[in-house]
């Protein structure tokens, strides 16, 4: 799907949805009326809506959509100065500097032909052992929000499935904030979830796979169902990261799933063409300028894509790294910034807005 596709359901999220429980899939009424319903083998309850005109699979996220409040003990936002340029082979930030303002300035001078896109998880939000109670800091929603209305284009990237992020960062009310889940496999904006219809047809597979590894995982895996995709994460079991590798790849032989290893944790995919370089290559569209923030080797793709476009046609570029004891040279090596963690990344945001 293409940014001029995803921007065309404009104004589709008011329209009549029939919403069921139930745990198969079934179609609704004609095919050609544009509704039909999907839901997840577990029985969520969801909206699903063919978008007229486009192939890809649509649905309203469902669940509490507005932008939750902090959990207590969560982190609170960024108030400070997070950044600095990186020194060659550092894997570490530095606290205590500000992005450099010849990298902020084409962003906050001309921001209707720049673009924002960010991480979810590492970036807005802490890591937690449990990815179910991850949250974005306080402040990170209304500045994306904030930004998208200033802003061409503002899009948070993530690994999440889109349903996570359009409950998270209050995108059901409307505006021009987008997210795009499973790293290109879904689309949302305004509350309507976009599934690229390739991807839609392993969601049998990946969901037995669900269920064999949470039959056979050791004390202390957790089995992150994400719906199109499913993660393996050790971080409280390190010592069973060789079964998660083993599992992975093991799966992935016979299943034809696609094995991604990430922080803590391996995940399996659909063989689907996406990742976040194709992602930010398609929002980098018609843009003078563009920002990406990420933490982990899955962002490496968008960082590629950005120097790509950069060496083709004139683009600013700032790719940024919120960094952690966790974090990848590569990662590194690739920024101009590596800040500190995700309240380094809240302040990046904060310092883009135009004043």
């Amino acid at each position: 799907m293409t940014i001029a596709a995803l921007r065309s359901q404009d104004g589709v999220a008011g329209d009549q949805h029939l919403v069921v429980h139930a745990s198969v899939r079934r179609q609704v009424g004609d095919a050609g009326d544009g509704d039909r319903v999907h839901l997840d083998p577990v029985g969520r309850t969801r909206a699903v809506r063919w978008s007229v005109g486009h192939a890809d699979t649509a649905r309203t996220a469902a669940g509490d959509d507005e932008h939750q409040p902090p959990e207590r003990g969560q982190p609170p936002g960024a108030s400070g100065r997070h950044a600095a340029r990186v020194p060659s082979g550092s894997v570490r930030p530095r606290e205590g500097t500000t992005v450099p303002d010849d990298l902020l300035a084409p962003f906050r001078a001309r921001p209707e032909r720049a673009g924002v896109l960010t991480d979810f998880d590492g970036t807005l939000s802490p890591i937690v052992p449990d990815p179910a109670a991850a949250r974005p800091l306080p402040e990170a929603a209304a500045l994306l929000h904030r930004l998208a209305d200033r802003y061409e284009r503002v899009a948070v990237v993530s690994g999440r499935p889109a349903e996570f992020l359009v409950r998270h960062l209050g995108l059901s009310g409307g505006g021009r904030l987008y997210a795009v889940g499973l790293y290109g496999m879904e689309y949302a904006q305004g509350g309507i979830v976009t599934t690229r219809p390739d991807a839609e047809e392993w969601r049998a597979v990946v969901d037995t796979v669900a269920r064999e590894a949470e039959e056979q995982a050791p004390f202390g895996v957790l089995v992150e169902r994400k719906g199109l995709s499913v993660t393996l994460h050790y971080r409280t079991a390190p010592e069973e990261a060789a079964w998660a590798r083993r599992f992975a790849e093991d799966t992935a032989g016979r299943t034809g799933l696609v094995v991604h290893p990430a922080r803590m944790s391996d995940e399996l995919r659909p063989p689907v063409p996406v990742d976040k370089g194709r992602v930010v290559a398609d929002l980098c569209e018609g843009l003078e300028a563009a920002c990406f923030i990420g933490d982990d080797v899955g962002d490496l793709p968008a960082f590629e894509a950005l120097d790509r476009i950069a060496a083709a046609r004139d683009l600013h570029v700032l790719k940024v790294v919120a960094g952690s004891a966790e974090l990848p040279a590569e990662l590194a090596t690739a920024a101009d910034v590596v800040v500190d963690g995700p309240a380094g990344a809240v302040a990046v945001l904060r310092a883009l807005l135009p004043s």
